[in-house]
C-alpha cells in the first residue's frame, strides 16, 4: 500500500468508473473477476490524467468467511 499513499499525496482529486467487468469460474471454488477501470486525477503539479486500465482479480471461496478471498 506504500505505492497507494505516495500516489495520494501527488493527487488533488481523482475518480474512477468501471466501464466493463467479466467474471468466470475456474473451477475448485475459484473465480475470475476482469475489470476495466477509467482512472481520473488532477495532480497537484496541474498535469490531469485520463487511462483506462485492466484488473484481473482471482478469487476462491473460503468457509471461514462468507464473501470471496482475493488471492491474486
Amino acid at each position: 500500500m506504500e505505492w497507494h499513499h505516495w500516489l495520494r499525496d501527488l493527487l488533488l482529486s481523482d475518480d474512477h468508473d468501471i466501464e466493463r467487468i467479466d467474471v468466470s469460474y475456474l473451477g475448485e471454488g475459484k473465480y475470475a473477476a476482469q475489470f476495466d477501470v477509467r482512472w481520473r486525477g488532477d495532480f497537484k503539479g496541474g498535469s490531469f490524467t485520463d487511462i483506462t486500465v485492466v484488473q484481473r482479480w482471482v478469487m476462491y471461496e473460503s468457509e471461514e468467511l462468507d464473501h470471496p478471498v482475493i488471492e491474486s
